[in-house]
């Protein structure tokens, strides 16, 4: 199919005319013909259905209500979901690591053998405390060790590994979604410096293990974690010294973590000047000089160099009088490493900041331009539940049991990995495992690398947003003309041998000669699997028209000796499967 042919197809503009008013969708206004509610939520609750699990939705309870109330309910306790598979799949995945013999360049006595290894995600899977992980990691992140750089990068790249398992085969749906969401809110890039390269599983753990917790608890978590503190450089923040003071993580604790940009007072000097809250006293936001006070708070916040750990330096640590927010904060009233922790406690139960936060999760859970309604909710549930270890689990349960959340469709679009997720859900596909050789080649086998490069072509790069806001989540920046096309040639490219080696048996294994149902009946059997309700009739008609090949489309299809079969014995096969891709490329499949 053209490319000109493909974009009409998908409902898209000609390339002279703008993409995005073609495929954005009217934030905030009705929903034309919402499909069934296990469909709203298996898109956007989950990376997309499984086969089966829309009936398994609709079997929960006597109504829409029911249903969801018991799924989010099961999906808000993910250690009772039994996931066995996912952790056997965990368990048998391997990556490749291979490079050459070399010599230390510093150091031409010490030579290192070559390495062409399968092997399984050892720190991912690691039973180890997040303590002793770090330290066994540490050495990596040190250029004083010689190492090799592919296994400098190893622990980065095993969680990338896990995060894509976990996507496709978790039944833990919901809690993977979070931890995507998370992993963005705090957003470090994995790859920008060695210390989080070497430590980034034990920061997938933090990430993880707070996810559903209390956002108190997950900011000073944050705060202390390798990764955080060498991708804001708070590791090097004192009073005197180095660089005499650095506020790169104060800024974005406020910016970033908790009351966002809307919430900066940016030209203001005078804290009494800005408005306050309904008590007359707490200002409802934060200006420059708060940054800076607060950076002094978290003066001496740093990691010790000879392990990786977090400690307190007591000597870094600035100990005049500050002000936070319109509070005074005295090193003797409260505790030199104290300091910060107070700052946390302010933003934490500040409604400005969960109003901030909350907001970002209903956009990623309902629209892009989220309802009101919703969000007050949110907060609501936020600030009655400040101290309770579940706070976050309450707030999302305010959210995605709401009326507005079920009332909402396609105000969505799917990032690229969320798209191709979803496609390999639904068409049941097994994902590779490397192997030290491939076709006979030592360099082939590593079918992880090759991947990782495919998704990094649509700038979808998993934990390498080269800035601290984390990777958008708006439909305009998504649908470029790049990276929508990029995103259409996935499916394709994934399941070749040298483009992934990702599989889908219940494809590549059927059978045309004994195959009975007509070319319609086998597109809208493909329709109810991956989309679960009935999508538009011109998407429908042109894939019908397309695997049909000018053949009566209430027959089998049947071979064509013209393109685009050419008379192979397996063109057909490779026409069902282009029909299934099609599908998968339609703006119906992309919408959540």
């Amino acid at each position: 199919m053209a490319l000109a042919q493909r974009r009409s197809f998908l409902g898209l503009p000609k390339a002279s005319e703008s993409l995005a008013s073609a495929a954005v969708p009217a934030q905030n206004a009705p929903s034309a013909a919402l499909p069934p509610l296990a469909v709203i939520v298996l898109n956007r609750l989950a990376y997309g259905p499984r086969q089966g699990e829309i009936d398994a939705f609709n079997q929960l309870g006597a109504d829409d209500d029911a249903r969801l109330a018991a799924w989010v309910g099961q999906q808000l306790s993910p250690d009772t979901i039994d996931d066995a598979e996912c952790q056997q799949a965990l368990s048998n995945a391997r990556l490749k690591i291979r490079y050459e013999a070399y010599t230390d360049s510093s150091d031409s006595s010490k030579s290192y053998p070559a390495r062409n290894d399968a092997a399984p995600l050892g720190f991912v899977l690691s039973a180890k405390s997040n303590d002793e992980l770090t330290q066994e990691l540490w050495p990596r992140s040190q250029y004083s060790v010689s190492m090799h750089y592919t296994e400098r990068t190893r622990p980065f790249d095993e969680v990338r590994v896990a995060t894509w398992i976990r996507a496709v085969q978790s039944k833990r749906q919901l809690y993977e979604v979070l931890v995507d969401f998370w992993h963005n809110h705090f957003s470090v890039n994995g790859t920008s410096e060695s210390s989080i390269m070497a430590t980034f599983p034990v920061y997938d753990r933090i990430i993880r293990a707070n996810a559903l917790g209390n956002f108190r608890s997950f900011l000073e978590a944050v705060a202390k974690s390798t990764a955080m503190m060498y991708s804001l450089d708070n590791y090097n923040n004192r009073a005197s010294g180095a660089e005499g003071g650095n506020e790169n993580y104060a800024r974005e604790l406020f910016e970033l973590h908790t009351f966002g940009s809307d919430n900066y007072y940016k030209f203001y000097d005078d804290r009494t000047a800005i408005p306050k809250l309904d008590d007359g006293v707490t200002p409802a936001g934060y200006i420059d000089d708060d940054v800076y006070e607060a950076a002094s708070c978290l003066t001496g916040w740093t990691i010790n160099t000879s392990n990786g750990l977090y400690t307190f330096n007591e000597s870094y640590h600035y100990e005049g009088v500050k002000e936070v927010l319109g509070t005074l904060i005295r090193t003797r009233d409260v505790g030199a490493e104290n300091e910060a922790k107070l700052v946390f406690d302010m933003l934490a139960k500040h409604p400005k900041v969960a109003a901030y936060v909350c907001k970002k999760l209903c956009r990623r859970l309902i629209a892009d331009e989220p309802p009101q309604a919703a969000i007050d909710a949110a907060v609501a549930t936020w600030m009655a539940n400040l101290d309770n270890p579940n706070q976050l689990r309450e707030v999302v349960r305010t959210i995605v049991t709401s009326a507005e959340f079920a009332a909402a469709w396609a105000q969505k679009v799917k990032r690229p990995f969320e798209a191709v997720a979803a496609y390999l859900r639904a068409t049941g596909a097994q994902l590779p495992v490397d192997q030290t050789s491939y076709d006979g080649k030592e360099s082939g086998g590593g079918f992880w690398g090759t991947i990782m490069y495919q998704m990094n072509g649509t700038g979808h790069k998993l934990f390498e947003w080269p800035t601290p806001t984390g990777h958008p989540d708006i439909a305009s920046y998504w649908i470029s003309s790049n990276s929508t096309l990029r995103r259409w040639n996935l499916p394709f490219l994934l399941v070749q041998s040298w483009g992934g080696n990702i599989t889908t048996p219940e494809i590549s294994g059927w059978d045309p000669t004994s195959e009975a149902r007509s070319v319609t009946q086998i597109v809208d059997a493909w329709i109810a699997r991956l989309f679960g309700y009935a999508i538009s009739d011109t998407v429908r008609s042109q894939v019908i028209a397309f695997f049909a090949q000018g053949g009566d489309a209430a027959q089998p299809p049947a071979p064509t000796p013209k393109a685009p079969d050419w008379g192979k014995s397996d063109g057909l096969k490779q026409r069902y499967q282009a029909m299934i891709q099609l599908l998968a490329a339609s703006p119906e499949f992309h919408s959540r």
